[in-house]
């Protein structure tokens, strides 16, 4: 792959053409994780800005999907369009380039069985105990030990190594990862707070690791025994939506939720969880460089592509614009290269999806506008101009919530709610 120029000099100028919005506002809380807490299986792990599977479900539904179809979701995150299709008899493939991600949508998709989790649990939870010191060939970087003091991070590692030690096959070990992984937050003083992590005082003691993990545990079996998946088949990979390991023409449907351009980086929402369990300090950096260009430190190599993204005109200015009105001479850089970035991406996201989507088929994307120093980047807008340059043709589009601005957009510049709406595209 190699890196792209950003922003191209020639421009195109603004396609004029009236997009009418649908209003859904019953759908305002499918295009958020709240609910999903209470959904079996899905609460397993829940990632921020994922959506309900009843939007899932609605579209396969609407798209009569059956189960000789396959749905993808590039962006699969927690594996809410994987396991929503698996509910309702429908394949699915899922790709992302987290290795949290996709664990997370693996182990959901296909898990052990409740019995086999619960010989497990009897298996590892009775060598699961407090901890002094990590083992010798432990190695944690920064992040991990400012989250975890004192006897915190050598009782989860000792916990870690009870999982992995233990006889038992790879799903239910990595099973009980995953519910590990989920006690994280529990017990780490650095919190997830929007985009960020943000360091608290105090954290709880780790004699209640193993109590902890247990819930999460006992709750996995009760899903499993109450809510088992249906057969339908679901595979997850490592993978760059930018370009997927797909032929042309072998999926009959996307729904999916590319990143917004909010600033937030998900290897730092997620750091703790990543240098944990999966990646050393270097790979972690990596895998934000090659992450979509949503957040600043992006800066992906991007695959050579026949035709790249022409911007529009108007795309061109409002960038110009909130570059303009950015004081801080270093954002002033990475802001603007960042949402040039931000479509070149979603180009190359959107030419993948009309590559691999057969002849008349949809994708359905949840998109999110934003502000910067006050301006409004209409982002389902440009996204649906994007499309058309990438060979999709939109279909319609739906207006499900207008979700506030972020707290320092309200205090400098007031309330202007951002539209979320879901995009549907087809194929020719």
């Amino acid at each position: 792959m190699a890196n792209t120029s950003v922003p191209s000099t020639t421009v195109l100028p603004t396609v004029r053409r009236s997009i009418r919005f649908r209003n859904r506002p019953e759908w305002s809380s499918w295009v958020t994780p709240r609910n999903l807490t209470a959904e079996p299986l899905h609460r397993w792990f829940v990632f921020p800005h994922s959506f309900h599977p009843q939007l899932v479900r609605l579209f396969v539904r609407d798209w009569g999907l059956g189960e000789s179809d396959v749905v993808l979701d590039p962006f699969v995150g927690a594996g809410t369009t994987l396991l929503a299709c698996k509910e309702e008899g429908v394949g699915s493939i899922g790709f992302d380039l987290s290795p949290l991600a996709e664990l997370s949508s693996r182990v959901k998709t296909s898990p052990p069985s409740a019995a086999a989790l619960r010989n497990a649990w009897k298996a590892v939870g009775s060598r699961i105990e407090v901890r002094r010191r990590i083992s010798d060939e432990a190695q944690f970087g920064d992040l991990v030990l400012r989250a975890f003091p004192g006897e915190l991070l050598p009782t989860l590692h000792g916990a870690r190594q009870a999982i992995r030690q233990a006889d038992l096959d790879s799903i239910t070990q990595d099973a009980l990862l995953l519910a590990l992984l989920g006690t994280l937050p529990t017990f780490s003083r650095l919190v997830r707070k929007g985009g960020w992590l943000e360091e608290r005082q105090g954290s709880m003691p780790a004699e209640l690791v193993r109590p902890e993990l247990k819930k999460r545990v006992d709750v996995m079996i009760q899903d499993l025994e109450e809510s088992p998946p249906s057969q339908a088949p679901a595979t997850t990979q490592i993978a760059d939506a930018r370009s997927l390991p797909l032929a042309e023409a072998s999926v009959s449907g996307v729904v999916t939720s590319p990143p917004y351009p909010n600033r937030h980086d998900y290897t730092r929402v997620f750091g703790v969880e990543l240098e944990f369990a999966f990646l050393d300090w270097g790979q972690l950096r990596d895998l934000r460089y090659q992450s979509f260009s949503s957040h600043p430190e992006a800066k992906p190599d991007r695959p050579k592509t026949t035709g790249s993204f022409r911007e529009p005109a108007d795309l061109t200015r409002k960038i110009r614009n909130i570059g303009d009105l950015i004081t801080d001479s270093r954002a002033k850089i990475r802001i603007p290269r960042m949402l040039h970035g931000y479509f070149q991406d979603m180009h190359l996201v959107l030419s993948e999806i009309s590559r691999v989507l057969r002849p008349d088929s949809r994708a359905a994307l949840v998109v999110g506008n934003v502000r910067y120093c006050g301006v409004p980047l209409y982002v389902d807008r440009f996204t649906i101009e994007a499309a058309g340059q990438a060979g999709l043709v939109f279909e319609c589009a739906y207006a499900a919530r207008y979700r506030g601005n972020s707290a320092q957009q309200m205090r400098d510049h007031g309330r202007h709610p951002q539209r979320e709406s879901v995009l549907v595209f087809r194929t020719h």
